[in-house]
């Protein structure tokens, strides 16, 4: 039997039964969440919800990344990781952490990257001491915990500031709207009973997993080296959060801060700025957003805001001079960093790199002004496009993965005006949206997030890559932002006092559509990670998403030469020679273009002696020569002819022609000497190439050196195994048998060989027999 209500008593059957007042914002779901998650903000319960959405993006972060801990050293991490010696320790900390680019070489060298990371470098010098080195598999795996870890780090950080945007500081502080605390009559906001604190928080709970689970992060947490970019966006997520509270704390009339103490907290955020910045050239650009926060939350309502906000716009623009005050600091501490970092490159091409070739980076030889323009923009669609759809992952853009726009009338320009007209149709939404009673400046916030880091890779200076994933790690932020946004409005159904039922089937379509998307972003997470494994795996995964990619298909086809895999090779530097032979002379001089023939020629040499038909060494030779009158175009082609000689004198020597490849060694060391006298191939080559020629004693002081600059360059011995094998057979040969004891003894450390045994266990009774003698 039913009870009757008493009167003047309310219902008290639980949320569930309650009914919303006709006219509500809120309505019977919306509380049945708020129950089941939060409470009234003097219960515990809320700063649970708060922990709960930290510690469920770090754990989601962990589970996801779990399977990165077992992979090896790949592409970057040997040059910025392994053999830096800034990174190893063996460097001085000061001042060479500070006059070193990221890959530990000076930076007013001809040679440097110019990328100045010194906070990185830092970090993992730390970790080489904590695991004891950077040598070997084990260490490879302890670097990697180290970004597991910094991730889960770098995730909470995240939602940090994605509640900092909506008006909290962490996940369940503030309304959820805006951090402007005036309403529309310009008093100070007090929170109306139809707005619960307790109200599920769906756009924060949609960009923070986004955030976590977007694919996008792959490269900076399955690889060592993309820890910078995790670490740069950590330190610039807690800039951002510095500024959000600045900003909140001065506009809310209730809060009587000491003005020191404001304005130690904006110093703080120049400073996370710079640390960011130090970390990875982009974080400067967290000066940018600070700016358009400044922008949308102060300059748009003084200046456009709707009549309805008549005191609240004289109140903003009492704020307009310290705000302008601010923007100046940011600006003028963004070009501070901006001419320091050009004075530390130390050469007069600023801010632009040196680029090697047409396959690293084509748009620099772009023939066309427009042509450049038309593909620049088309590549920052390219960008966004890699936000909304970051499936099949590629590690390395270049010739031919994006072919230039040469026209108007390509095809692929539709995408570009269809991005250019979203992006400006968001941006007025975003105006709209800060101009109007509900001061949301969330809009135009996001869009700084995607847009601002994006800015030093818009090809308005010279860069080394015409795309990079790695450089969209702070842009995914503004995405999920966006999503997030989009995600609360689309359940509301644009109108604050929309049906229950409407709602509540919002609601269910909002969380499915949300856990489908997290699933699949976190099986392409799992599925990519194990790509990174090493280089062989990342050259086989890139080769079969994408088998134009000339520059990454011969690093494949130089591993699969070296595993033996003449024919594989053969194949791949055949379609290579194919796609670059329709280049210019001048696009196909570049080093890295003139690798391909070098490989193609040692497939075939490799293939002669199978006795394949159509194979054969004057078909290499022939093949080098190709190659040798395309440098010719080249007003320096040293480097080239080092390198060339140096091929010759190998496939020379692998046809036991030793005088002839004794020749072209000569020449390619007289090259090298000049060019580049770290190089430890052409003393290598060529001492091995005199001791085969009877002229050890010539040969024992090229091999002597070629392994000292191989000990400076790296420590692991399997890069050098052959000279310290073959030393030691020169030694033996001229009856130093305690040093060929010595250099045999290492090589077989390393690699067992059943004649080098044999050669060791007579050295070794005749230095014992020298010794008694």
């Amino acid at each position: 039997m039913g009870m009757r209500q008493r009167k003047g008593k309310p219902k008290s059957t639980g949320s569930a039964c309650r009914k919303p007042p006709v006219g509500s914002e809120e309505n019977a779901w919306d509380e049945i969440l708020a129950d089941a998650t939060t409470s009234r903000p003097d219960q515990p319960s809320k700063r649970r919800l708060s922990k709960s959405l930290l510690s469920a993006c770090a754990a989601s972060a962990l589970l996801l990344y779990v399977n990165a801990n077992s992979n090896e050293w790949a592409l970057d991490d040997f040059s910025a990781v392994v053999r830096n010696q800034d990174v190893r320790g063996s460097s001085p900390l000061w001042p060479d952490l500070f006059r070193n680019d990221f890959w530990g070489t000076p930076m007013d060298s001809a040679s440097s990257h110019k990328s100045f990371r010194p906070l990185a470098v830092w970090f993992s010098r730390a970790n080489a001491a904590w695991c004891g080195g950077t040598e070997g598999s084990d260490m490879a795996r302890c670097f990697h915990r180290w970004n597991w870890a910094l991730y889960a780090l770098c995730v909470m950080v995240a939602a940090c500031a994605l509640g900092a945007a909506a008006g909290g500081i962490v996940p369940g502080a503030g309304d959820g709207t805006t951090l402007v605390p005036w309403n529309d009559e310009g008093k100070r906001k007090s929170r109306s009973p139809q707005q619960p604190v307790g109200k599920f928080d769906w756009y924060l709970v949609t960009a923070s997993l986004v955030f976590v689970f977007h694919p996008i992060h792959t490269e900076a947490v399955a690889s060592v080296v993309g820890r910078a970019d995790t670490l740069s966006g950590m330190i610039a997520f807690a800039a951002f959060i510095c500024h959000s509270y600045y900003l909140k704390t001065r506009m809310d009339s209730d809060k009587n801060a000491k003005t020191g103490a404001l304005n130690a907290l904006f110093v703080a955020v120049i400073a996370l700025s710079w640390a960011a910045a130090l970390c990875k050239e982009t974080g400067i650009t967290t000066l940018a957003i600070c700016g358009a926060q400044e922008i949308a939350l102060i300059w748009i309502p003084a200046l456009i805001g709707t009549p309805e906000l008549s005191r609240r716009k004289r109140t903003m623009r009492s704020e307009m001079g310290p705000s302008l005050a601010r923007f100046s600091a940011l600006a003028l501490s963004g070009v501070a960093y901006l001419v320091l970092r050009s004075r530390l490159s130390g050469s007069t091409q600023g801010l632009s790199v040196q680029i090697a070739s047409f396959l690293d980076n084509p748009l620099l030889f772009a023939p066309t002004k427009i042509c450049r323009v038309l593909t620049a923009l088309h590549i920052q669609a390219l960008y966004t496009l890699r936000l909304l759809w970051p499936f099949g992952l590629l590690c390395e853009y270049g010739y031919d993965v994006i072919p230039l726009i040469h026209s108007l009338d390509d095809t692929r320009n539709a995408l570009t005006a269809i991005w250019v007209l979203g992006m400006m149709g968001l941006t007025l939404l975003g105006v709209r949206r800060a101009a109007s009673v509900s001061g949301d400046a969330r809009i135009i916030v996001a869009l700084a997030w995607m847009f601002a880091p994006l800015l030093p890779a818009s090809h308005v200076v010279d860069i080394g890559t015409v795309l990079a994933e790695r450089l969209l790690f702070l842009p995914s932020l503004g995405y999920a932002m966006l999503l997030g946004i989009w995600v609360e409005h689309w359940i509301r159904g644009g109108n604050a006092r929309a049906a229950g039922r409407q709602k509540r089937t919002r609601t269910n379509i909002a969380f499915i559509i949300l856990a489908i998307v997290l699933i699949a972003f976190g099986a392409e997470v799992v599925k990519r990670n194990p790509d990174w494994f090493n280089n062989r795996a990342l050259w086989e995964a890139t080769y079969k998403s994408h088998p134009s990619n000339v520059k990454m298909s011969h690093a494949l086809a130089d591993a699969r030469l070296k595993d033996g895999d003449a024919a594989g090779a053969y194949k791949i530097s055949v379609d290579n020679y194919n796609r670059i032979e329709a280049l210019s002379s001048e696009q196909r001089a570049g080093l890295a273009s003139l690798a391909v023939f070098s490989i193609l020629a040692k497939s075939i040499v490799a293939l002669s002696r199978t006795g394949m038909e159509g194979m054969s060494m004057e078909r290499a030779m022939a093949v080098l020569d190709e190659a040798a009158a395309i440098a010719e175009a080249r007003k320096n082609n040293q480097k080239f002819d080092f390198s060339m000689y140096l091929i010759r004198a190998e496939l020379l020597a692998q046809n036991g022609d030793f005088a002839e490849a004794r020749t072209w060694s000569e020449k390619a060391l007289g090259i090298a000497e000049k060019v580049n006298p770290q190089e430890p191939d052409p003393p290598c080559l060529h001492g091995t190439l005199l001791m085969s020629t009877g002229a050890s004693a010539e040969g024992i002081p090229k091999l002597e050196h070629c392994i000292e600059l191989w000990k400076n360059k790296s420590n692991d011995h399997s890069e050098y195994v052959d000279a310290m094998e073959n030393l030691g057979k020169a030694y033996f040969s001229l009856g130093r048998y305690a040093d060929a004891e010595e250099y045999l003894t290492q090589a077989m450390a390393v690699r067992e060989v059943g004649a080098t045994m044999k050669l060791l266990t007579i050295a070794r009774k005749r230095a014992e027999s020298q010794a008694l003698g």
